[in-house]
């Protein structure tokens, strides 16, 4: 599959998956995180085998500052099989993008929302 894997719009310091490789062979993907807040927001991203609780040697990009109405991306992270890219933000106004390219020819069902009654938003 290739493509949006996922979008979200993340809550305030909450450790959240924003894809899960549930296949055989690795993902590569790509994070986006856009903050559309009037305040300069830290954003931390994660690959790893926890969907909410990532090791500290698993972060890959932590308290990356992104200001107002700016995007952080991140670029060609490999997901092992099992694994998730876990992000978080210290603002609500951030939107996490979780795009690229799976082994899989149609989507999981559920596309990695693991949390219940979280908000987020869809490209159309």
């Amino acid at each position: 599959m290739n493509g949006v894997l996922g979008t979200w719009e993340l809550l305030k310091n909450i450790n959240q998956s924003v894809y899960t490789n549930a296949y055989d062979k690795a993902s590569v993907v790509v994070v986006n995180l856009c903050n559309r807040g009037g305040t300069t927001a830290y954003v931390r991203i994660a690959v790893s085998t926890s969907a909410t609780a990532p090791g500290n040697a698993e972060w890959i990009a932590y308290d990356q500052p992104v200001a107002p109405n700016t995007t952080y991306e991140r670029m060609s992270i490999m997901v092992a099989p099992g694994k998730s890219v876990v992000v978080r933000s210290s603002s609500e106004q951030v939107n996490a993008v979780c795009y690229g390219v799976t082994s899989a020819t149609t989507a999981p069902a559920g596309v990695s929302r693991n949390f219940a009654d979280v908000p987020f938003w869809e490209i159309s």
